[in-house]
């Protein structure tokens, strides 16, 4: 993005809160780079005490189905570093002896960055993985 917002810019938005909702995306891609179905991501936005609050991911790719949350600071999702932990379950990503889809542990991280003089855009990057399992994707979100 040519755009991203500014810590200066952020700064002069308090004590604003946004809700960002999907506009588009890539297709969550699993580990053997089948395509699957980002069906919802949204994030809550705190510019006062400049936090997400509520990021919130559901996927389907390859009959699994996961869903994740995660919270944390500006700092840790705008990072170049692990970016911002989600925690979650990953439903088909393991199986019992009959063959049937159990629900277990998922975790992974968001990444990203916001957009606009007044942060109206939110990039993402995310990736999940449960049983040696995962998926990956990209999304662009805006706020009203």
């Amino acid at each position: 993005a040519l755009n991203l917002t500014t810590q200066t810019q952020l700064a002069a938005m308090l004590p604003i809160t946004a809700t960002y909702s999907l506009v588009g995306g890539t297709r969550p891609t699993d580990e053997l780079g089948r395509v699957g179905d980002l069906t919802a991501i949204s994030a809550n936005l705190n510019f006062a005490t400049q936090k997400i609050t509520d990021y919130t991911l559901s996927a389907n790719n390859s009959g699994r189905t996961w869903d994740a949350r995660g919270s944390g600071t500006f700092g840790q999702f705008l990072s170049s570093n692990d970016g911002l932990r989600l925690n979650g379950l990953c439903t088909g990503c393991t199986t019992d002896a009959s063959g049937n889809a159990i629900t277990s542990s998922a975790n992974g991280f968001a990444k990203g960055a916001l957009v606009g003089s007044q942060a109206q855009g939110l990039i993402t990057t995310y990736g999940l993985q449960a049983n040696e399992k995962g998926i990956s994707g990209a999304a662009v979100l805006k706020r009203p």
